[in-house]
């Protein structure tokens, strides 16, 4: 059984020195590719009698396995264990989810890319053609912050953050279903993530992962001139919205320069609450209502 992380091989061998009968054994893919040499599993997993047919859970902290006359049974039968700490797998995350455009259909010749911000480590996954799904393994021993990013010909920037190196107990399994946007002149289009400390102009911590990603994005396209636009919700007054509309496009502005983005491909505006896309009636529509929006002056 290969686990997800995709390094660590669990097999039955009773061709080895060991308790007795089959017994299960562990290995781990190297950085080279070849394998360390396996480790017998150990008593009381293993007897005299036969252990086979492993499955080991997504997160590594429990394993399945068939044994015959075990505990006093009789014939084969399942049982569960938790596996011992040399024996684990390493942490993963497993990303799944469908890249589709603002139609709802699936977007051809893309790829999501996986991102290790520390190490600038990127991994690229294929998108399925036909039905715009993808899946991912994210490795989560590294304590890195992870970013999920769409590319392909014509789709406007896309990046989400889907880890943290602080999280303590990372979700196993996440869906994330990405929506792409056609780049284009005068076509604005937002770029998720980005959160400001309340009732302020200050770009929260790992609102700056994702605004990274993007500066690096501009310097190799340095044919983009962007807006960077502004918006609120209806909370509070219309023109202390406005002008904190304005503050926050401005700050995104100094980021991004800050990050080599030259200050001549950029300007900034803020419309307060006067452009929602949703309704301000409830929660939801209002988080919809405060984001950040870039359009494309000149490609």
């Amino acid at each position: 059984y290969m686990h997800s992380d995709s390094k660590t091989l669990y097999f039955s061998s009773n061709g080895r020195v060991g308790v007795g009968g089959m017994d299960i054994y562990y290995c781990k893919m190297n950085d080279d590719g070849t394998f360390s040499d396996p480790k017998n599993i150990g008593y009381p997993i293993n007897t005299e009698e036969d252990q086979l047919g492993i499955v080991v859970s997504s997160d590594g902290e429990l394993a399945y396995f068939g044994a015959n006359k075990y505990l006093g049974g009789k014939g084969m039968d399942i049982f569960e264990f938790k596996m011992p700490d040399q024996a684990k797998p390493e942490r993963v995350l497993v990303l799944k989810g469908e890249v589709k455009n603002e139609e709802g259909n699936p977007v051809q010749n893309a790829s999501v890319e996986v991102k290790y911000a520390q190490s600038g480590t990127t991994e690229k996954i294929s998108v399925n053609n036909d039905d715009g799904s993808y899946a991912a393994i994210v490795r989560m021993n590294q304590k890195e912050d992870v970013l999920l990013s769409v590319a392909g010909d014509g789709i406007a920037f896309n990046s989400r953050i889907v880890a943290k190196k602080e999280d303590t107990k990372p979700p196993v399994v996440i869906k994330l279903n990405m929506e792409t946007m056609t780049e284009m002149e005068n076509k604005p289009f937002v770029i998720n993530d980005i959160m400001y400390s309340t009732n302020s102009a200050e770009i929260e911590k790992d609102s700056k992962l994702i605004l990274d990603e993007f500066a690096a994005y501009l310097v190799v396209h340095p044919s983009l001139e962007i807006e960077i636009r502004g918006h609120t919700d209806n909370v509070g007054n219309d023109q202390s919205n406005l002008t904190l509309s304005m503050d926050r496009a401005f700050e995104v502005l100094n980021y991004l320069a800050s990050k080599g983005v030259e200050g001549k491909r950029m300007s900034y505006k803020g419309f307060g609450e006067t452009k929602p896309v949703s309704s301000n009636d409830t929660e939801e529509g209002r988080s919809k209502n405060r984001r950040t929006e870039f359009l494309i002056r000149r490609m």
